[in-house]
């Protein structure tokens, strides 16, 4: 099978690397696409996944509007010459049009209830949408729940193991309690109106 796997983001790299491994070593052939976002390429080359850039996009809400159709364009013309039978992504709507387009299934992977913008151009155009269970929104029969979380694709016990020698870096002792704060620039187009 040829598969596209649309990466929007650095998160999706951890969500899709072990995926793309496993059907490697039977024999399926991929096409990496990924969004120039914060570590993305640095990770699929740490992980040693080829992979092809769609480019950076822009901050501006006007930006945004013109990278959907440059984004259409570009994976449109790999999808043209790759010939795959499948796309895979993290909601990303340019797996979306571009399957559509050529009649191939398109599997969704979702769990940001409030990225209405990317799920007003994905969801009607996939063929199935993979959520959480927690996940409230509910988009119909193509729609499947499962139990877990997309960041046990590669946090799952078979695929991490943890590396004290981190904890000793960071002056953090074994059995010490401590919390990790993500911050954003808030500049997504899921983080408009968002604060």
């Amino acid at each position: 099978m040829r598969i596209i796997v649309d990466i929007g983001h650095p998160a999706h790299v951890h969500y899709f690397r072990n995926f793309i491994k496993i059907m490697s070593q039977k024999r399926h052939s991929f096409l990496v696409i990924a969004h120039d976002k914060d570590v993305t390429f640095s990770l699929l080359n740490k992980y040693k996944i080829d992979f092809i850039s769609r480019g950076k996009g822009s901050n501006s809400l006007f930006g945004k509007f013109i990278y959907i159709f440059q984004a259409d364009i570009y994976v449109l013309k790999a999808a043209l010459k790759f010939k795959p039978d499948l796309f895979i992504s993290f909601g990303t709507p340019f797996a979306a049009h571009v399957s559509f387009l050529l009649r191939k299934p398109n599997i969704v992977f979702s769990d940001t209830e409030h990225a209405l913008f990317a799920q007003i151009l994905s969801v009607p155009l996939s063929t199935v949408i993979f959520t959480p269970n927690a996940f409230f929104k509910y988009f119909g029969k193509r729609h499947i729940k499962f139990s877990g979380y997309m960041e046990l694709c590669s946090l799952h016990p078979n695929y991490f193991q943890p590396d004290c020698q981190v904890l000793k870096l960071l002056g953090i002792g074994k059995n010490e309690k401590f919390i990790l704060l993500r911050f954003v620039s808030w500049t997504a187009y899921h983080d408009i109106g968002q604060k």
